[in-house]
């Protein structure tokens, strides 16, 4: 079993708006292991994620605005050694012709390579790609704006979904409740089969926040035998005085961070009545860790009989 939780930890790794190492699609692959692609590695195992530098933002198309239809497309890509990205395709499809804007969007988007051993790899990764109308109005009126149009209307948007949106949001069948600006969207987790992943969006989209949650029945055992590997310095990525020892409501966790490329990541664990939550917090190093990740982090909290009937 202990076996088993290291591929489980090793596939536990976020950046922005998507999550690495789609093992849902690649079964029989670990981390750090070659695909069938030639040179192309999965990320673990000593094989860092690729950063995303440049990421617009896919448009809508006109089928879906007009049925007010939302969603998440997946997509399977190769990063290349230059951080150009190749080989889409659509792994979950939304259809209304957002699965094609996905693919017309990731096209551009740009990455700092994956690195092993200090040198850039190809790898083979899974990226969601949110289709929401709110964030579609208000990229529609950043257009106007740069053209100098509706830079008040465009205030008052981003101000609405920063502000008035906060509120806690009860998630009874995984055992949480937290305070987000924006509804999270459970979705499966293309890092960790069998989870469900809770992605935090913000407006600034160097900031990144995910929970995931997956039910387990030794998560006490893998839990320590990682944190062990962590301060025998197996994960050259970490920190290890970055460990930190937490409980919520009496139930064991620690928290670590890892610097990849030009940010930083967080990483929070706890097991409780037979859950495993992982956080995963991502932000530019450049920057202190943002106020909004902390808002959300601290207001994370397990359901009870006796508070959450």
């Amino acid at each position: 079993m202990i076996h088993s939780s290291r591929f489980l930890w090793a596939a536990i790794l976020t950046v922005s708006t998507f999550e690495y190492a789609n093992t849902q699609t690649q079964p029989s692959n670990t981390a750090g292991s070659t695909s069938s692609n030639a040179g192309t590695f999965y990320v673990g195992g000593g094989v860092s994620p690729p950063i995303a530098i440049y990421k617009p933002q896919p448009e809508f198309s006109e089928e879906a605005r007009k049925a007010k239809y939302e969603g998440v497309c997946t997509l399977g890509l190769i990063v290349g050694t230059d951080g150009r990205p190749s080989n889409i395709r659509v792994l979950s499809s939304l259809g209304m012709g957002l699965d094609e804007k996905a693919i017309e969007a990731v096209k551009n988007w740009k990455f700092e390579p994956a690195m092993k051993d200090g040198h850039p790899v190809r790898v083979e990764i899974a990226v969601e790609v949110d289709f929401h109308l709110e964030s579609d109005k208000i990229r529609e009126l950043q257009k106007q704006a740069d053209a100098g149009l509706a830079r008040r209307d465009l205030g008052l948007a981003v101000g609405q979904q920063e502000n008035s949106k906060w509120q806690e949001y009860v998630y009874p069948g995984d055992g949480f409740a937290i305070t987000t600006p924006t509804a999270p969207k459970p979705q499966p987790s293309p890092a960790l089969p069998g989870a469900t992943a809770y992605p935090v969006q913000f407006k600034d989209e160097n900031v990144f926040v995910v929970l995931r949650v997956k039910t387990t029945s030794n998560c006490i055992a893998f839990l320590s035998q990682y944190k062990e590997n962590l301060l025998r310095g197996k994960d050259s990525e970490i920190d290890p005085a970055s460990l930190k020892d937490l409980t919520l409501g009496g139930h064991p966790g620690f928290e670590s961070k890892r610097k990849v490329w030009v940010n930083t990541i967080l990483d929070r664990w706890y097991c409780a009545d037979g859950h495993l939550y992982a956080f995963s917090v991502r932000w530019p190093t450049s920057q202190p860790f943002p106020s909004a990740a902390t808002r959300v982090l601290n207001s994370f909290r397990l359901l009870t009989k006796d508070t959450d009937p």
